[in-house]
């Protein structure tokens, strides 16, 4: 728990940064850092012995399972603070979200999927040094971390904490979305054989009149979500053109569509790379929540209105 004491030498501490000499010299930031942390884990009683880098790893419960090394994938939650005043910066979290006054609707809140080793240093040691099954919270000072640069709510030369847990390590990543589609088909009862193109196709209610054909205008409601359930967007009377990028629809949601006729009702599941690929997508244009997570499978539920 932060105490009086705590608060009262961090506001001292704050207003002195307006009194440090040239604009250029970030020492007095520095040596301002250092005491906000010497502070905190006084404060709060921290008494673990810091890495050779610095981190603090508190171990709060150990796992079991393997240990991710880099290039190793990962399943985790996690907590970002700032050290000062332990402001939430971001997390995995919608409830704590809500409760700290953060939630934005863009995101996409559960577990996340990140790539061990491409993480700013603090995060990677710490993450290496636990167990699938962990939990652990990281303290570091701002160069294992952000250093001088402002990225959003966190201030230059901010010290961290990031509460984490380790659910999965995954060495392949691309096996292990695949082995997570073929039981998700398994479980729903569907085929698990795929069209020519790879994507999965089911019916739930069968249009009337021709399939849809390239360059065919058309109207549709659709949602789009993740093999968990997670819901990435869903909207109605969306148009595009078949074949085209002008809806910037994926290779495999257009390939579902031309097995479709007018009123139609179908679950077309595309494999990552029919999808959004191998990569974290962070744009918003309307309709998709950022991020979708990269090796991702998404499973679009289509209703055609109108064919033009």
């Amino acid at each position: 728990m932060k105490n009086n004491r705590y608060f009262f030498l961090t506001h001292i501490i704050l207003l002195a940064i307006f009194s440090s000499c040239e604009k250029d010299d970030f020492s007095e930031q520095i040596n301002i850092e250092n005491r906000l942390f010497e502070n905190y884990l006084l404060a709060n009683n921290i008494t673990t012995e810091p890495t050779a880098s610095g981190l603090y790893y508190i171990e709060e419960e150990e796992g079991t399972g393997a240990t991710p090394i880099y290039d190793n994938w990962v399943i985790l939650n996690y907590s970002l603070y700032t050290i000062y005043k332990e402001s939430l910066v971001y997390t995995t979290d919608e409830v704590l979200a809500e409760n700290y006054g953060i939630y934005d609707y863009r995101r996409l809140y559960g577990t996340n999927k990140m790539q061990q080793g491409y993480n700013i240093p603090g995060f990677n040691e710490g993450l290496s040094l636990m167990k699938e099954g962990g939990r652990a919270r990281l303290l570091f000072k701002s160069d294992l971390g952000y250093g001088d640069n402002i990225i959003g709510p966190i201030a230059a030369y901010s010290s961290l904490i990031i509460d984490v847990e380790l659910l999965k390590v995954i060495i392949d990543p691309v096996l292990e979305e695949y082995e997570n589609t073929i039981d998700f088909l398994i479980e729903n009862e569907y085929s698990i054989d795929t069209t020519e193109s790879g994507i999965f196709y089911t019916e739930i209610a069968e249009g009337t009149g021709d399939l849809i054909l390239v360059d065919d205008l058309v109207t549709f409601n659709i949602k789009a979500s993740l093999l968990d359930g997670r819901i990435l967007y869903e909207n109605e009377n969306l148009q595009f053109y078949v074949g085209s990028s002008e809806y910037e629809s994926t290779a495999g949601l257009s390939e579902g569509i031309k097995y479709m006729k007018l009123g139609g009702v179908s679950r077309v599941i595309v494999p990552y790379q029919l999808a959004f690929g191998p990569f974290e997508k962070t744009y918003y244009d309307g309709f998709y929540k950022v991020p979708i997570p990269p090796y991702s499978t998404i499973v679009y539920d289509v209703e055609i209105t109108l064919v033009e």
